[in-house]
């Protein structure tokens, strides 16, 4: 059987123009105001420094919208890419249990984040309800589906098509 991609909405505005201003654009531009405050003139020299030390930073978060999948094969679940990807056996998937999630209680079932990244819009990583499991999440637009499994972590993913990837989980 082959493996079935289900799209996701992570190439929304909202992301890449936080990803930009906050790690790049202001930055820069901080810097910039600081000197002109300090000598009264512009120097474009350390801002142009502070700018391509910011620029992997920077390339490594629009990454991570990049390469952030969901991905159904025979025997597996695969959510995330790049450094915040989880593999899940579909044995280990409990089916009948699945949900969507509307957005309050999202808000609940994610609790805080643990290790990952959190932008308006784009939510990728380990979060820690309080009292409940572990959450892997990959979250950006649209409903939110939990996928409850047998092992340490449940996982909530959200893609374009929910019916259709909570049909294909519990099919199988």
């Amino acid at each position: 059987m082959s493996a079935t991609l289900y799209t996701i909405s992570s190439f929304n505005f909202k992301p890449i123009l936080v990803i930009v201003v906050l790690v790049s654009v202001l930055p820069f531009a901080t810097v910039l105001l600081a000197l002109y405050l300090a000598t009264g003139s512009v120097n474009f020299k350390i801002p142009a420094v502070i700018g391509v030390l910011t620029l992997p930073l920077t390339i490594f978060l629009l990454a991570q919208l990049i390469m952030v999948k969901i991905v159904t094969e025979e025997t597996q679940l695969t959510v995330g890419g790049g450094l915040y990807k989880e593999t899940i056996a579909r044995s280990a998937i409990r089916g009948e249990a699945i949900v969507t999630l509307d957005s309050a209680e999202l808000r609940k079932a994610l609790g805080i984040r643990v290790n990952g990244v959190g932008l308006p819009g784009f939510l990728l990583g380990w979060f820690q309800p309080r009292g409940g499991r572990k959450v892997f999440v990959l979250q950006t637009a649209g409903r939110a589906v939990l996928v409850p499994t047998t092992g340490a972590y449940d996982v909530i993913v959200s893609p374009d098509d929910t019916q259709a990837f909570i049909a294909d989980l519990q099919r199988r």
